[in-house]
């Protein structure tokens, strides 16, 4: 892998500030030029070109009069992978058909760039996101998990119901929101209960995730970073989904993992690939570890603003590294 000195490409999309800004200051201390990249601009504020077969083989970014081949990127930090954004006046359908084009081009071009370090590389970050897949693997690395139900059969869901003893939540098997706010209602994690088993008719539409409600002692978000871990922990015993909380309602502080649970989750995320990621726990009132999921581009700020925890740093030192493990 390349230890060279070319940029380091960071992926977001225009309404994404702080964090990006945090790691490319981070950057800049280790002498590392750092370009942001708004996927959501794609033929806006930038252009792609990609050949394949000849002598004249490779790609290259367009940004206004300046160009960058494979060859002037050492690292990548996959902050957030989000669709172009296609311009609004064009035919619903025809538009839709432009994004599947745009995005399937702009993966193409990105996945091709073999000898660059990721953090996370795209493909992997992809994979990652289904959360079924995340669960078999969490098992299947030594970390606890909750007794699941993934169904849109509803006479499956209320037997599930009676196996936990009428202790479940729902989720969603795929977020809709990008962000640590507000969300529209149904995104987060929620109680069910013996009402909501007769209003079931739309669950065909969509599975959901049904899973038994865990005591909790406490949440914890782990942020990985190539092997270091930086844990905040959240008092929210009597809520279901702790972002459903006001800023000003919850507090974070330090903690930290087990030394088995460390292990397992760094057999874990090496198994699904990633170099990164925002991993969400619950410490039972008996202390044990019990694994919910891992978001391969998951939230961080929260953690370094308000416990001064170094991640931003971690970030910057992998990606000026280059090689990756």
């Amino acid at each position: 892998m390349p230890t060279g000195h070319g940029k380091v490409l960071l992926l977001t999309h225009r309404d994404d500030f702080d964090v990006v800004d945090r790691v490319a200051a981070a950057l800049a201390r280790r002498s590392r030029e750092s370009l942001r990249l708004d996927l959501d601009r794609y033929s806006c504020d930038w252009f792609l070109a990609q050949r394949i077969g000849g002598d004249a083989e490779g790609g290259r970014l367009i940004l206004g009069d300046s160009a960058l081949t494979a060859s002037d990127i050492s690292a990548v930090w996959v902050r957030h992978w989000c669709p172009p954004t296609i311009d609004p006046q064009l035919d619903a359908d025809f538009r839709d058909g432009c994004i599947r084009n745009a995005t399937v081009a702009i993966r193409g071009f990105f996945e091709s760039l073999e000898t660059t370090a990721w953090l996370s590389h795209p493909a992997r970050v992809r994979e990652a996101e289904n959360k079924v897949r995340q669960l078999r693997m969490a098992q299947q690395s030594g970390l606890t998990i909750p007794r699941t139900l993934i169904t849109n059969h509803p006479p499956d869901v209320r037997a599930f119901f009676d196996d936990v003893g009428g202790e479940m939540v729902a989720k969603l098997l795929v977020n809709l929101s990008s962000s640590m706010g507000r969300a529209p209602v149904f995104v987060r994690t929620s109680r069910v209960t013996a009402a909501h088993l007769e209003r079931l008719d739309d669950l065909r539409h969509s599975p959901m995730i049904f899973q038994e409600l865990v005591a909790k002692q406490c949440e914890l978000r782990a942020v990985y970073v190539d092997g270091r871990f930086f844990v905040g922990r959240i008092d929210a015993a009597d809520r279901a989904d702790w972002r459903t909380a006001s800023p000003d309602e919850l507090r974070w502080t330090c903690d930290v993992l087990p030394e088995a649970t460390e292990a397992a989750l760094r057999t874990f995320m090496n198994a699904m690939g990633l170099r990164y990621g925002a991993i969400d726990l619950i410490r039972t009132p008996a202390g044990r570890h019990v694994f919910l999921e891992v978001n391969p581009t998951g939230e961080w700020g929260m953690l370094e603003r308000d416990l001064h925890l170094p991640i931003s740093d971690a970030i910057a030192d992998a990606l000026a590294a280059g090689a990756q493990p």
